[in-house]
């Protein structure tokens, strides 16, 4: 055996008292700093004017469009139009339809999304007695 057991203790003991120091400055708390990809607050879409037509295969007691959970649009009949301002980047719409239940078959309900008289969306909905569905509208 070369040298002695309490000696080598000793080389390693030394060895990680001194690795003790770095990695004790490495993990202790400093000065709070702000993520350096920290993301910025969000901002707003752009909202721009946009055509909304509905058609019904019969007459609906109610027509509703919600975006965000909230509605931007409401009515009744077979057949509507609107223009309403909505974000220019994609966005999901809410359709609810309702039809009278004496009424017996299926319905439907189509809507179609336009900006600038040029089609972005269109979308049919088929029900018996209403329709609560969503569709994606895209970015023009």
């Amino acid at each position: 055996m070369r040298g002695s057991p309490l000696f080598r203790l000793a080389i390693v003991l030394g060895l990680f008292l001194l690795a003790l120091v770095p990695l004790w400055r490495l993990t202790a708390a400093g000065e709070a700093s702000p993520p350096a990809n920290a993301l910025p607050p969000p901002v707003e879409p752009a909202s721009v004017s946009t055509q909304i037509e509905i058609t019904c295969s019969r007459p609906a007691t109610r027509l509703a469009l919600e975006y965000l959970g909230k509605p931007v649009w409401s009515g009744s009949g077979r057949a509507a139009a609107a223009t309403l301002t909505l974000p220019a980047a994609a966005f999901d719409l809410q359709v609810e339809a309702a039809w009278d239940s004496a009424d017996p078959g299926e319905n439907a309900v189509r809507i179609r999304v336009l900006r600038d008289d040029l089609p972005l969306a269109d979308a049919s909905f088929w029900g018996r007695d209403s329709v609560n569905d969503a569709f994606r509208v895209p970015a023009n």
